[in-house]
């Protein structure tokens, strides 16, 4: 594949030239957004580069970046690429000590944070803690004159501009660090021909156009939503607004009215759980209409002949439910794509029948690997490998299904490696130049990819047979009162499920019938563990008895990356969950 671009500054500068007056990034004001144009975007890069040459940034160095999406977190991505230096993204709702080692591990020489506290803090850390940061920079204003910010930063840069630098390109452009399910974080070394690969094949294979809008709130230091929301904008032409509170997501879903949307499996799980338990508490006859007229959708969907019946039904269900949820995304989505994580088909076909295009694509940080497209999608696959991809099965690996094995990936998307850790780079590493990706899948008789598990999930019972416990949790999180689940069952008799109730859903149930006593009590209540009973029944009934959970126990704490149970990605750690509630565990064999 001959490439467009020899590096992703060469992308900026004739993209920023063909996309000039185009709006390229907006942030809320006002009630409205203020919005930065592509030129606006070259000139305060180009500022920018200039500024971090005064800090003595040059070829190789590493500039580190705590901080959540905002504008400065890409011009200061972009104007360090053009320096050609390395960019090292963070979480902030990583802690202290995982900060101090990928500083550490990279030898960042600067490090850009948003918060002044941080910044403060930050300055301790140079010398004894990390002897390689010299310079701490705030992304946000301060009072303070002796502060080092952004603007001040680019103006002093404006006032001694430097040529860019035009790295080769094989040459390193980023360490992106994993968010660790286990251990250390692992620094996974990007390329500027990983990056723009992946791009062009993306550009090959998926319609984007520069009218296309999106509302940004993927985290950037992940891979899924550097590529889209920075990466992609860029090579695209089309424009992002900006996401500075999660919990106004819906409201600015309407106001931006986005045409494209990249979201992790939990928002469009929400929107499911949330419709569906909203209308069946309404009443069940209202609920029975909504379900008939989703069958009546698929039927459509389908091409098959609708019935007057169903023809009708299916106009009731658009104007009651269906026009209302895709209203509330905007009206104007036309591409809705999940990563980060296997979604369940049932949540595809679902947002499908309302009216809106969803579909999956699948990379990890090291390579991005397939994704489906509008003329091209099979619900329960991630669909066909990019152009450029190659996909090959290691069927030697132990799995759950003798079509399954270990997915390994050939092609320029690939990662260069793990930054220090040649040990793990050749541990992932096969003698052909493949990458073991550690999930299982196959591929269909269409040439679709399907993702099945990871060959450190599965497990085996004690009567001999494997499981999988992401596909069983996937779909028992379809229902409206699990919020979070764990399956449990290495080596044992029978399956067991950790079950993090869904609390508003539970309240709701619990007024109106009449069950008394505070949410602890509720847990043990004989009426609700008769419920949480059928729920299991009703969501785990495609799969295997024994695979289901013969046992569970209610939990009212969620999992997070503040209690250390998930990641910033929002994976789950399974032998976190395990440590913490060992005893709840044990008392359910």
């Amino acid at each position: 594949m001959e490439l467009m671009y020899q590096n992703v500054v060469e992308m900026m500068d004739r993209c920023c030239e063909e996309y000039a007056d185009l709006p390229m990034y907006g942030t809320p004001a006002n009630g409205d957004y203020d919005w930065m144009t592509f030129r606006d975007f070259a000139e305060t890069v180009a500022d920018l580069r200039g500024g971090l040459d005064l800090l003595g940034v040059g070829v190789g160095d590493r500039v580190g970046i705590i901080s959540n999406n905002m504008i400065p977190w890409a011009t200061m991505a972009y104007a360090a690429f053009s320096a050609g230096a390395v960019y090292v993204p963070m979480y902030p709702q990583q802690n202290k000590e995982q900060w101090q080692y990928i500083l550490h591990d990279s030898s960042c020489k600067v490090l850009l944070v948003a918060s002044e506290k941080l910044y403060h803090e930050a300055l301790t850390w140079r010398g004894e803690i990390l002897p390689e940061l010299q310079h701490v920079v705030l992304l946000s204003d301060s009072e303070d004159s002796e502060v080092k910010t952004y603007e001040r930063l680019r103006n002093n840069g404006q006032q001694r501009p430097v040529p860019a630098q035009y790295p080769d390109t094989g040459a390193l452009l980023e360490i992106m660090y994993t968010s660790g399910t286990t251990g250390n974080p692992k620094g996974v070394m990007l390329s500027h021909l990983g990056v723009i690969s992946t791009l062009q094949a993306a550009k090959d294979s998926i319609p984007f156009h520069k009218s296309d809008r999106t509302l940004a709130f993927l985290p950037w230091a992940h891979i899924f939503g550097q590529i889209c929301e920075v990466h992609g904008v860029m090579m695209f032409g089309f424009s992002a607004a900006m996401n500075e509170n999660l919990a106004k997501l819906v409201d600015e879903l309407g106001q931006v009215r986005p045409t494209l949307l990249f979201a992790v499996p939990r928002v469009y799980n929400r929107i499911y759980e949330k419709l569906h338990l909203q209308i069946h508490n309404k009443s069940p006859k209202l609920y029975s209409l909504f379900q008939y007229g989703l069958t009546c959708s698929a039927k459509r969907r389908h091409g098959e002949k609708l019935s007057l019946k169903e023809a009708l039904a299916f106009k009731l269900c658009d104007k009651l439910f269906f026009s209302k949820v895709r209203a509330r995304l905007g009206n104007r989505l036309r591409m809705a794509y999940s990563g980060g994580s296997a979604l369940n088909p049932a949540v595809i076909e679902f947002v499908q029948n309302i009216g809106v295009t969803l579909l999956e694509a699948y990379g990890l940080t090291e390579a991005i690997v397939s994704a489906n497209s509008p003329d091209f999608q099979k619900t329960g696959a991630v669909g066909k490998p990019l152009p450029g991809v190659r996909v090959e099965i290691d069927r030697s690996v132990t799995t759950a299904n003798e079509q399954d094995g270990e997915i390994i990936i050939h092609g320029a998307t690939m990662m260069l490696g793990y930054y220090n850790l040649p040990e793990e780079t050749a541990s992932v590493s096969t003698p052909e130049g493949g990458f073991r990706t550690g999930d299982i899948g196959h591929i269909d008789e269409d040439g679709f990819l399907r993702i099945t598990g990871r060959v450190k999930e599965i497990y085996k019972l004690e009567n001999g047979k494997y499981c999988v416990p992401a596909l069983v949790e996937e779909a028992l999180k379809l229902s409206p009162f699990i919020n979070q689940v764990m399956i449990y069952g290495f080596q044992k008799l029978y399956n067991v499920a950790l079950i993090v109730v869904e609390v508003d859903a539970l309240k709701t149930h619990v007024s109106r019938n009449n069950i008394a006593g505070t949410l602890e009590d509720w847990l043990k209540d004989e009426e609700i563990l008769k419920l949480y009973k059928q729920e299991l029944r009703k969501y785990a009934a495609d799969f295997q008895d024994y695979e289901r959970p013969k046992r569970f126990h209610l939990l009212t704490e969620e999992w997070t990356v503040d209690n250390n149970l998930i990641t910033p990605t929002l994976k789950l750690k399974r032998n976190r969950v395990e440590e913490r509630f060992q005893e709840e565990l044990v008392g359910m064999y």
